[in-house]
């Protein structure tokens, strides 16, 4: 069974029974992902831009503020909120957990002041760590760099540590630039700065690769560089190789290009690019081997996708996106990957008019959660955009039904199935409902016995809801011809 929730002013309706549900005043939040805790619960994270709302004296519409803030809420398997912080200092993509139990996340910070080599100038750029504890209170802290620094990527390393890649200024004029790699200790303080390259970057990006050493990719400022240069280091910042993937970005027509990394257990590199037209969005997925050279490459057939959700090999992973059709509906396909990018098989799957998939992840059960929104950035819509979670095969609904009085039998069952349940009578009154996997519902009839017919449904995995009288019963049932 699924549960969604809600987390703006509408509420998702749907035929599912037990539905838990939360919402928030928001007029635009989007993009949530999930982040599982060690008590056995979630970080969600959203982004939230401001709303402007529209002026009746001269007739404006609604807006986009030019504000953008994170919320992050905690919330536990049954889509409670237990606390919520909302701010502009957080990275979502790096939010991690410390051995304190509490949420730590680096960015990169304005500030006034800064002091380098004794000479201080008026306004500079900093990193800061942000910390939530266990109660959503937030505290956050300058990392002691003693010049100012442009952070362009991190890697959280664990105990309070992370791995930074900055642009680091030796002095305050800007004159004497270079990115450098360094570690930024518990204490706040930096160690072993190690310069990667003789000129600024535009991007970076850092990863560990299976054997724990540390993967830098980056690109040069300049525009008329269009290499994307990797450089692998040990856990101590010693060089071990360095690779140019030239003319890497020529692909894309565009500078504006965002790269997204995944390394595969085997060692290669799944790089997702995506670039962004006035007109159009081209999307490639690339695949480097061991010795990071592009041995495939897939053009990606939609301009928005989720993460990479990886199998428990780490080998094969799967992607959503949305598929629109033109009477205006739309689906949402999910597709499987080899660990060259190939497309192995897709599923479609009707998650109640999803606009715009935006995660995939496992629960605690191995089950699949999706999340995404729909309506997004129609601001002058009553009810505004609306992001969501999908649970499916929620464990409760398993956990329940072992301890309810009903017995359904035989389970696998090939057609008929039979229904008992203790201290209860059937009655005119009571029915029973079925859905498949996607959440489609394949029956609704009432219970006048204690048999069901279902030889009508194809084989497969299906959960069911009794109702009789006021009381609901849950779970699943396998059916299965041969």
């Amino acid at each position: 069974m699924k549960f969604i929730f809600t987390l703006l002013a509408s509420l998702i309706l749907c035929s599912l029974q037990s539905q838990n549900t939360f919402q928030e005043n928001d007029r635009n939040i989007y993009s949530p992902q999930l982040l599982k805790t060690s008590d056995n619960n979630y970080l969600l994270t959203l982004v939230k831009t401001s709303y402007v709302p529209p002026s009746e004296d001269d007739g404006s519409i609604p807006t986009h503020g030019s504000s953008t803030t994170y919320k992050v809420l905690k919330i536990d398997q049954q889509g409670n909120v237990l606390w919520e912080n909302q701010n502009n200092r957080f990275s979502r993509l790096h939010i991690s957990e410390n051995a304190s139990m509490n949420f730590e996340s680096m960015y990169r910070a304005s500030f006034q002041g800064v002091c380098c080599g004794g000479v201080c100038h008026n306004a500079g750029y900093t990193i800061k760590i942000t910390t939530v504890d266990n109660q959503g209170e937030d505290t956050s802290e300058t990392v002691n760099t003693n010049c100012e620094a442009l952070l362009k990527s991190y890697l959280p390393l664990g105990n309070s540590r992370y791995l930074a890649l900055a642009d680091y200024y030796n002095d305050i004029y800007g004159s004497n630039v270079q990115p450098q790699l360094f570690f930024v200790e518990d204490d706040l303080s930096i160690n072993t700065q190690t310069v990667i390259a003789n000129q600024r970057i535009r991007y970076g990006y850092l990863q560990n690769d299976p054997d724990g050493n540390i993967l830098c990719f980056y690109r040069l400022s300049s525009n008329d560089d269009t290499n994307l240069y990797l450089k692998k280091f040990d856990s101590e910042l010693n060089l071990i190789s360095e690779t140019v993937l030239e003319n890497f970005y020529d692909r894309f027509a565009t500078s504006s290009v965002y790269l997204i990394f995944e390394i595969l257990s085997d060692g290669k590199v799944s790089i997702i690019g995506k670039a962004n037209t006035s007109s159009t969005t081209h999307s490639e997925l690339i695949t480097l081997d061991q010795n990071y050279s592009i041995i495939n490459t897939e053009t990606l057939p939609f301009k928005a996708h989720t993460n990479r959700l990886f199998s428990e090999d780490g080998l094969t992973f799967k992607m959503a996106h949305t598929l629109k059709y033109e009477d205006g509906t739309s689906d949402i396909a999910i597709g499987t990957y080899n660990n060259l990018g190939q497309l192995l098989e897709t599923e479609i799957r009707d998650y109640y008019d999803i606009e715009s998939p935006s995660y995939l992840m496992y629960d605690y059960d191995g089950n699949e959660i999706i999340m995404g929104q729909y309506n997004c950035c129609n601001l002058e819509d009553e009810g505004g955009a609306v992001a969501f979670i999908i649970f499916d095969e929620q464990t409760l609904e398993i956990s329940d039904f072992n301890k309810s009085p009903v017995a359904v039998f035989p389970n696998p069952v090939k057609n008929i199935l039979n229904i008992s349940i203790s201290n209860e009578e059937f009655n005119s009154s009571g029915i029973i409902k079925m859905y498949d996997i996607n959440g489609k519902q394949v029956k609704h009839e009432p219970l006048r016995n204690s048999t069901i017919d279902l030889s009508s449904i194809n084989d497969g995995l299906y959960f069911y809801s009794i109702h009789t009288g006021e009381n609901v019963y849950t779970g699943k049932v396998i059916k299965k011809t041969n």
